[in-house]
């Protein structure tokens, strides 16, 4: 059994991209069922996409993860929208990353 399935309430999980003078990808894990609206996964998973664009864009404004962002409105959300999505439980944090093209590696 995996640890979703021991899960006594829902993960949701969301991918973040902030456009300010980079891109920034961030995956969240929040314990409460956020604004976004949300895909069900599982019983004891759900997922968001949000792309963000900083509210300003002076590099002195940005300071690490934390910087006043709004939702970007996109027009054709799916060529933005993340393929795969990697999750991972260790040492009890858990992590995430996404990406646009297969995560595969060549060996």
């Amino acid at each position: 059994m995996t640890f979703l399935e021991h899960a006594k309430r829902p993960i949701y999980v969301g991918m973040e991209l902030y456009f300010t003078y980079f891109m920034q990808k961030k995956v969240v894990f929040l314990e409460e069922k956020p604004k976004n609206k949300v895909t069900k996964i599982t019983d004891y998973l759900y997922m968001y996409y949000k792309p963000l664009q900083a509210k300003s864009c002076k590099l002195k404004d940005l300071k690490g993860d934390s910087f006043d962002a709004v939702e970007m409105p996109v027009t054709r959300i799916k060529a933005l929208t993340p393929k795969h999505i990697k999750i991972d439980l260790k040492k009890g944090k858990w992590l995430g990353s996404f990406t646009w093209k297969s995560m595969a590696m060549n060996i």
